[in-house]
């Protein structure tokens, strides 16, 4: 597979903690979300396939919250977040 990087840049504020790793103020954190939602860890090892059932709130309940990242997360989120989910809906 071409991978290829669609990074989110967050520059905090004040440091911030990820399990051991500290990031210190003005750290720019660039996350691969191309391969965070291709990561077999989270996805099982069909990792690269659709699966709609994926996306089944029992089973979405059981991951953790920013495992899948279409429109990013946070106050920096997507405006066309809240409509795309009412037209899935």
């Amino acid at each position: 597979y071409l991978v290829i990087a669609f990074p989110s840049f967050l520059p905090p504020s004040r440091g911030v903690g990820i399990e051991n790793i500290k990031l210190p103020r003005g750290t720019n954190l660039v996350i691969n979300v191309y391969g965070l939602h291709r990561k077999e860890e989270i996805w099982g090892a069909d990792a690269h396939l659709f699966n709609p059932e994926r996306f089944n709130l029992l089973l979405a309940n059981d991951r953790h919250p920013y495992s899948f990242l279409p429109f990013a997360s946070g106050t920096r989120v997507c405006i066309g977040t809240v409509l795309i989910i009412l037209v899935m809906v």
